[in-house]
């Protein structure tokens, strides 16, 4: 009986080594690959053209992290172990900052006027090396928006050796993040500098398009202005010849009263001249 036990002991004990050498490493594959092509799937759907691409997974495959850069749509695209994406503009970066064991160390921000604000990136691996054991390791990005500010990267969620592979790999991720996010910031403030040239011109533009219109209206102006004065001569011409017609009817009466002309010639003239009027 003692022998019997002891057998499905032994078996059972094979079991569960049979199970955590295989079985739930290839069950843990099957579903990395399942979430990659939802990944896939996520990324070509919302049309997110990667340029740039940083990955943390540490030894045991428990956390992750992704951060992407879209360079065509301005954007950066990040995903912590939830597997879920969120985008961010580039105009809404606003800074970047390593947390270790919730101490900042290292970073980068835009300061008010534009420019950029940054911390030594070898501060980074220094503080790493000068600790013991690290039990947090973040990468925070933040961004205007009053809703989300930040948005985390929880690389380290445990006490791990400064010297480990995930510590190493954490740092590595954090440098290639803040690096990225300062030339985003530098970017941002190159291309706000180059719309405040943009705008005077814009100005310009539409100074140039207001003489245009002025012109116009001018131009207008003097053909109305031709047009009176043509008529107005027109009109007096036609004046000018009334009365020179009227004066010839008055002529032609004194020459009827004082008996130079006949009746009928009286008639004819002036029916000649009432013509011409």
């Amino acid at each position: 009986m003692g022998e019997f036990f002891g057998l499905l002991f032994v078996a059972l004990c094979i079991g569960m080594c049979v199970s955590k050498c295989f079985v739930e490493p290839h069950k843990n594959k099957v579903e990395r690959d399942n979430e990659k092509l939802v990944k896939t799937a996520w990324l070509q759907n919302n049309y997110v053209s990667t340029s740039i691409r940083y990955v943390f997974n540490n030894t045991s495959n428990t956390v992750s992290a992704e951060y992407l850069v879209d360079k065509d749509k301005q954007n950066i695209v990040v995903a912590d172990t939830s597997n879920h994406y969120t985008i961010i503009p580039f105009s809404k970066v606003i800074g970047c900052e390593i947390l270790i064991d919730s101490q900042a160390s290292g970073g980068v921000g835009r300061a008010i006027a534009g420019g950029i604000l940054a911390g030594g990136v070898g501060a980074i691996v220094g503080a790493t090396t000068e600790k013991k054991k690290i039990s947090s390791y973040k990468v925070a990005i933040y961004r205007n928006n009053l809703n989300h500010p930040q948005f985390i990267f929880n690389l380290i969620k445990e006490l791990t050796p400064p010297n480990s592979p995930d510590i190493t790999q954490a740092v590595e991720f954090a440098q290639n993040v803040i690096a990225s996010i300062k030339a985003i910031i530098a970017h941002s403030a190159d291309y706000n500098k180059s719309a405040n040239v943009i705008q005077p011109l814009n100005n310009i533009n539409l100074h140039k398009q207001e003489k245009q219109e002025k012109i116009k209206e001018l131009v207008f102006v003097l053909k109305k202005i031709v047009e009176i004065k043509t008529k107005d001569s027109h009109n007096t011409t036609k004046k000018d010849t009334y009365i020179t017609e009227k004066d010839r009817i008055i002529k032609l009466n004194d020459l009827f009263n004082a008996g130079l002309i006949t009746a009928d010639e009286y008639n004819q003239k002036r029916a000649e001249i009432l013509k011409m009027l």
